[in-house]
């Protein structure tokens, strides 16, 4: 019998009754208190990832620790930067082996069982040293540790490099004439059918590098699929770890009804951590440059996926994300008429964005609870400084696609990215109100909520039906 990778544990039971408990104030509130703590494991993971065979200096050098931690401390820190060394290079032949079968047609060809038991033995190694938690768990506890290694421009040298996109913000998110070529690796049966992944060189020169997503396709497609590029949000390792909720309430189950899905990784995040930062790190890190640099390297690697997706038998195209990713799809839907028509998609959906970043960067909870708000204020970034960059954060005045082409979730009770911007800025577009989901729950209890019910997956699909065939096939050239 062949083989499938399996739901993980941890979302059946969030599927389960349980999983209404979470849509609490309470949960919020605990969850919200929690990000500060699982930054400090995550970043304490890639500092001791990027330093553990140069000794305990060396890694608390990075850590901005150094000469502060008693005799005794550091003994411990040292054996367990030892294990974890151990543990790491151990991971690192489990992911070259999985790399030569997945990605470089490794002769004699790895059979199909062989290559999900590779693949849950990646998932599950790197997910222990990207959460070391038996080993750093002290470390973690110090108040000494930040949870960002900030690193931010003063205002002065943004507004002078950045001078030009400010008057003009569509720079940011015009293509190159020639995308890049899209390779696939080889594919896997999950619970839904199909998976594999996908590669390819970013077009974007504010973020180089090479681009990742993964493809969850339906078991029996009939017909031109209707396909979906969606993102997750800040700190999202994806399929580095065993449980990656969009993997689940998007990926696999929006392609178990016909749908394919594919999901972008988000610069900075996953396969595209920075060295010595952890998973989205430097898109706090470095505020707010980052965030425009990040939204803007996003926004054109989804325009080369849309171009694959449709080479490949799409009928119809949405784009659309969730937090992080909802404000880069935000910008996909007032940027993308500056794109080819074949590129633009025929819908966007968004959980949890907003039309006034400059606002959310000083009210979000999730901003005040890592540090950020502190660390902008010190190097110079207030309210005034930051609005003169507003036109590089916010989504542009008009839309490319029609309002009606647009569908949204919003959480009522949301601090991490507040409500009344994302209301506001679905009423300046004129989206129907049809179209538009809201839930009495916070931002978590959005995540939460679209994970054990059906609503927002069933907007989504509602809305490709409704749009298909929106126009002929397009002929895109190789």
């Amino acid at each position: 019998m062949r083989k499938k990778l399996k739901s993980s544990n941890l979302h059946k039971l969030i599927t389960s009754p349980f999983g209404k408990l979470l849509n609490t104030p309470l949960f919020e509130w605990v969850k919200i208190r929690s990000i500060n703590q699982e930054f400090k494991l995550t970043q304490i993971s890639a500092v001791a990832r990027a330093t553990h065979y140069q000794g305990v200096d060396a890694f608390l050098e990075q850590l901005k620790l150094r000469n502060k931690l008693e005799s005794r401390v550091r003994d411990k820190l040292a054996r367990a930067l030892a294990a974890f060394g151990q543990e790491w290079q151990q991971c690192q032949t489990i992911i070259e082996e999985w790399e030569t079968a997945f990605w470089q047609n490794s002769v004699p060809k790895r059979a199909p069982n062989t290559l999900v038991d590779m693949e849950i033995a990646r998932r599950r190694r790197t997910e222990r040293c990207l959460k070391p938690s038996r080993h750093f768990a002290f470390l973690v506890r110090d108040k000494r540790v930040a949870a960002i290694k900030f690193k931010i421009p003063a205002p002065a040298k943004v507004l002078a490099r950045w001078s030009g996109e400010i008057n003009d913000p569509d720079q940011l998110y015009r293509l190159p004439s020639n995308l890049p070529s899209v390779e696939s690796s080889q594919q896997i049966l999950g619970p839904a059918g199909p998976e594999y992944l996908l590669r390819f060189p970013s077009p974007s020169p504010y973020l180089p590098g090479r681009a990742y997503a993964r493809v969850y396709e339906p078991e029996q497609p009939a017909g031109h699929v209707p396909t979906l590029i969606y993102g997750s949000g800040l700190g999202v390792m994806n399929d580095q770890v065993t449980y990656w909720p969009e993997e689940e309430y998007i990926g696999r189950k929006l392609a178990a009804q016909g749908c394919r899905v594919i999901l972008l990784e988000s610069p900075w995040h996953g396969r595209r951590e920075q060295p010595g930062f952890c998973s989205g790190e430097p898109y706090l890190a470095g505020a707010p440059e980052s965030l425009f640099r990040l939204f803007a390297t996003q926004a054109q690697d989804t325009a080369v996926l849309v171009q694959w997706a449709r080479s490949t038998g799409a009928a119809i195209v949405g784009v659309g994300g969730v937090s992080l990713s909802g404000l880069v799809a935000q910008q996909v839907a007032t940027h993308c008429q500056l794109w080819p028509a074949e590129l633009r998609p025929d819908m966007i959906f968004l959980a949890a964005s907003s039309n006034n970043i400059c606002q959310v960067a000083l009210e979000s909870r999730l901003v005040q609870a890592l540090g950020a708000d502190r660390a902008g204020l010190e190097a110079g970034w207030d309210e005034n400084t930051l609005n003169v960059i507003r036109p590089l954060l916010d989504p542009g005045p008009t839309l490319g696609l029609p309002a009606d082409q647009i569908v949204a979730v919003l959480g009522r009770l949301d601090t991490i990215i507040p409500y009344k911007f994302s209301k506001k800025m679905l009423q300046s577009w004129q989206v129907p109100q049809e179209n538009i989901i809201t839930w009495d729950v916070g931002h978590c209890g959005l995540l939460t909520r679209a994970i054990h019910s059906s609503e927002l997956q069933e907007l989504i699909l509602r809305t490709l039906r409704r749009l298909h065939p929106p126009r002929s096939e397009p002929q895109i050239c190789p």
